[in-house]
């Protein structure tokens, strides 16, 4: 089966069960991909993280903003077509550049609106701030990894709502079973902290 054929494929069966037309799923299998390629020797697992495996846009719905870090960072949950992540928008360059653009604050009337990454890098984060910054607390012993999101533009403004029925099925990242297989370990990494050294060149 050639690329195009199973492009088409995959879109029909996410319209079918996910119906939300503008996205497609790409991120967990874009992150597991990344992890099995990336030893774990530090924070960053990919630079200028994007779909390498389906030629598809880096379209992620802004789900929910979750807090604002002592460095002014924002951190959020994002999605694809079917899967959830953790991410943060960080101080410096993103949200002032994003605030210049729109001029708007990032947070207004942003949620449930499409946006097209530019650029981002996918990282580890250590367990404390996790907990800190996200009010996340992984017991299953997993490395998570989260998106710093570096740059992006509005690609649709208008909120795009769901049934819970719908939202349901969105799941984490963390939760697929393949995700588990790579991350799972008896002693959780310990990284440098994150969001000291979260700019990325």
């Amino acid at each position: 089966m050639d690329r195009h054929s199973l492009f088409f494929e995959q879109t029909m069966i996410e319209l079918e069960t996910f119906p939300l037309i503008l996205q497609h799923n790409w991120l967990a299998n874009e992150v597991i991909h990344s992890i099995k390629s990336t030893p774990y020797s530090n924070t960053i697992i990919k630079k200028n993280f994007e779909p390498t495996l389906l030629k598809v846009s880096p379209i992620l719905r802004i789900c929910k903003f979750l807090r604002v870090t002592n460095k002014n960072d924002v951190t959020v949950i994002l999605a694809d077509s079917t899967h959830r992540i953790l991410a943060y928008f960080p101080f410096i360059p993103t949200v002032v550049d994003f605030e210049n653009k729109y001029c708007q604050r990032i947070t207004y009337h942003t949620i449930n609106n499409l946006i097209d990454i530019k650029r981002a890098n996918l990282r580890f984060i250590n367990t404390n701030d996790l907990e800190r910054d996200y009010g996340f607390k992984e017991s299953r012993n997993l490395s998570i990894a989260i998106l710093e999101v570096l740059e992006f533009e509005l690609y649709q403004r208008d909120p795009i709502s769901f049934t819970s029925d719908v939202e349901n099925k969105i799941t984490f990242v963390y939760d697929d079973l393949r995700y588990e297989e790579l991350c799972k370990s008896d002693v959780n990494l310990q990284f440098d902290d994150l969001m000291e050294s979260a700019i990325a060149g």
